[in-house]
């Protein structure tokens, strides 16, 4: 019976395992094609060279962008305390924040060129679309790819969230309640 008991113990575990590892190997096909679509998407958009507003190269904006978003992640990693231990799933937004800085720079640029140019920011900012402050903006946004991941991080949360009872803390569902007038 323990024999048993322990076969099925055995198996559960191994079970869980394999469903672990089938998850994680599905996450790297995941990010593997992501990696492959940005790329993709960085090298049609060089190919046909549409350029950018004042002067500025379309290839130069996407390597400042690549160089910010690796940079970020980078810098995360030096930072962090723990590394989680969960067989290489951590290095997927590694590998895909450069490509996701590369394009969040040049559409964050394009954005805030036409923000500028409509006079919605004002024209003080104007300087910062020709070089040499360009690059720093480039490399700025394509830091900023971290705000793009704490902005779709609260969205979920908000997602999650369900309101309890008549909304207010620990007073559980409104039928449970007696009627306020």
């Amino acid at each position: 019976m323990q024999r048993a008991l322990l076969e099925e113990f055995l198996a559960a575990l191994h079970g869980a395992r394999d469903a672990r590892y089938a998850r994680l190997l599905t996450l790297h096909n995941k990010a593997a094609w992501l990696l492959l679509v940005g790329l993709g998407l960085g090298v049609a958009l060089g190919c046909f060279d549409p350029g950018l507003p004042n002067g500025l190269s379309l290839e130069t904006g996407l390597v400042l962008g690549f160089l910010g978003g690796a940079l970020s992640r980078l810098l995360r990693v030096v930072a962090t305390k723990e590394l989680p231990t969960d067989y290489g799933a951590y290095w997927v937004p590694l590998f895909l924040a450069p490509v996701l800085g590369a394009l969040g720079a040049v559409g964050g640029y394009l954005v805030f060129w036409a923000l500028v140019e409509a006079q919605a920011l004002g024209g003080g900012l104007r300087p910062l679309l020709s070089p040499p402050a360009a690059y720093g903006l480039f490399v700025a946004l394509g830091f900023s790819e971290r705000l793009l991941e704490g902005l779709t991080k609260r969205l979920e949360d908000q997602g999650k969230e369900k309101p309890k009872g008549d909304g207010k803390e620990g007073q559980g569902k409104p039928q449970d309640q007696p009627a306020q007038l």
